[in-house]
């Protein structure tokens, strides 16, 4: 479903226009392992309208999931309640249709996006500069306790 390619987007197109996507639950990479590692999502909709917003919803629980240590009921508890009462939280939130862009449902959560700092060169130079000062004061330390 994420995939660009026309015939993808003529479902994605179809699927906005002819149905009601109500929610997209992302979970986790690695749920069907050993037998798959692609990306999986549940897409939820009904035919009644068009739809006009989509509920993201992350499930992550925050260790990483092997044959041995499946999904459980508790890692998704928070979806089965946001089911009921459907409030927007930092995994679950809401999406316009209009602001979806070439029928790409995979929108990205912004409380996930990390802000990349870049330092010039010089500041990196003059960080590993200290740290070299710092392990020679301390490997002295060292040399004068034995």
């Amino acid at each position: 479903m994420f995939n660009t390619n026309n015939s993808f987007q003529e479902v994605k197109k179809l699927l906005l226009n002819d149905f009601n996507i109500t929610s997209i639950v992302s979970l986790p990479v690695g749920i069907f392992l050993p037998y798959s590692g692609v990306k999986t999502n549940i897409i939820f909709f009904e035919k009644t309208t068009a739809t006009k917003k989509i509920r993201y919803y992350e499930v992550d629980p925050a260790r990483k999931l092997t044959k041995n240590k499946p999904i459980t009921y508790n890692d998704m508890s928070e979806l089965v309640k946001l089911f009921k009462d459907k409030p927007a939280t930092e995994k679950s939130r809401y999406i316009d249709v209009a602001d979806i862009k070439d029928y790409d449902l995979s929108a990205k959560n912004p409380a996930k996006i990390k802000v990349i700092i870049h330092r010039s060169l010089t500041e990196i130079l003059a960080d590993i500069e200290k740290n070299n000062e710092q392990i020679t004061i301390s490997s002295q330390k060292l040399k004068n306790i034995l």
